[in-house]
């Protein structure tokens, strides 16, 4: 769980500091590392709106290409549709 907060940090401080596709990829990690710790413990370590989070968590969720990564976010999804 420690990493998962860590990796938000690391990938929030990056997409800030970078432009385009590094910003792209850290935006990713970023949301990959919250969804994560939602979908598989529970846990909301973001401070943004999970009712604003919903829409780009649907998104990805659909639009990746990697089954494995879509499914950190449909994790993510179904705990914010229960709570």
């Amino acid at each position: 769980m420690e990493g998962l907060v860590a990796t938000k940090r690391i990938a929030k401080r990056l997409a800030a500091a970078s432009e385009t596709r590094a910003q792209s990829a850290a935006t990713l990690l970023y949301h990959l590392a919250v969804a994560s710790a939602l979908g598989y413990h529970g846990r909301d370590i973001s401070s943004k709106d999970p009712a604003v989070r919903l829409p780009v968590y649907e998104e990805l969720a659909t639009e990746l290409p990697d089954d494995e990564l879509a499914a950190v976010f449909e994790k993510a999804i179904a705990r914010l549709r229960s709570a």
